[in-house]
This record gives C-alpha cells, sequence and structure tokens, in this order.
C-alpha cells in the first residue's frame, strides 16, 4: 500500500489505533466526525466473517505514525509487559494481586500482537475501563489488605 510514506495517512491522531476510544467520545458528545471506517476492510469477507489479517499489528501503526511512529508503541507495549511480569514474579501472591488480574486480561492481546493492534484498543475500549474501576472498588470494598 505504501512503501516509503512521507506523512501519515491518518486524518488526526491515531486514527486508526485509538478508532475505538474515538467512536466511544463520538458516541457521548455527539461528535460523528470522530467516527472512523477501519482500514482493514479486507479481512473480512461479503458476509462479515473476519477472514484475517495479513498485515500484523504493525499495520495501523505505520498507517498512523509512519514507519519510525511504530518503534515508540512497540517499546511502551513492551515495557508494560516485562515491567508487569516482574513485579508479578517477585512478588509473593497470597490472596489479590491487580497486577496480575490486569496482567491476565492483557495476555491475550500480548498473543494476538502477531495479528493484530489489539493491546491498544483494548485498554482505550471503554468496557476495559470500567472493569479496572469496579475492580478496584470491588478490591477496596471486600478483599482485606494485608499490613506489611
Amino acid at each position: 500500500m505504501f512503501l516509503y510514506p512521507e506523512i501519515s495517512q491518518a486524518f488526526i491522531f491515531g486514527e486508526q489505533m485509538f478508532r475505538v476510544l474515538y467512536g466511544y467520545i463520538a458516541k457521548h458528545s455527539g461528535n460523528e466526525s470522530l467516527i472512523f471506517d477501519t482500514i482493514d476492510k479486507f479481512t473480512f469477507s461479503n458476509n462479515g466473517i473476519e477472514i484475517g489479517n495479513v498485515y500484523t499489528t504493525f499495520y495501523s501503526f505505520i498507517y498512523d505514525f509512519n514507519y519510525i511512529g511504530f518503534i515508540p508503541l512497540i517499546i511502551i507495549i513492551s515495557l508494560y509487559y516485562v515491567l508487569t511480569y516482574q513485579k508479578i514474579k517477585s512478588t509473593n501472591i497470597s490472596c489479590f494481586s491487580f497486577a496480575l488480574f490486569i496482567y491476565a486480561y492483557l495476555f491475550n492481546d500480548l498473543i494476538m500482537l502477531a495479528f493484530s493492534n489489539r493491546f491498544y484498543t483494548t485498554i482505550l475500549d471503554a468496557g476495559f475501563i470500567k472493569i479496572i474501576i469496579f475492580s478496584l472498588i470491588f478490591k477496596t470494598l471486600f478483599l482485606k489488605t494485608r499490613e506489611k
């Protein structure tokens, strides 16, 4: 599609990466200019069944931020998974670990990263943010915290 893009093809910052977030904002603000079609229409058959994505996670990264832009995006993802894994591994978990809970929730996105950009889509999704808030409230109200 583009070998050496000079400028991003995105209309606004992170048009494809943050498409779900922009859609949520558009839904609640009434600003329909924030609703963008997906660039991966080729991955669906005529009857709407997903048939595959051969461009991997880099497709939307490069579409939005060019070749140089995907480097910090991948660094952010890798730092999250590596640092969180190290934290979980070095912690004695005897009850509920919020870090492990979120890591387990996002682990499928790590596996699927070779095929699609699900990490940023998930963490910016309203449903995930609601899960974070609800689980923090649940942990605070119903789980005992250990004193060190």
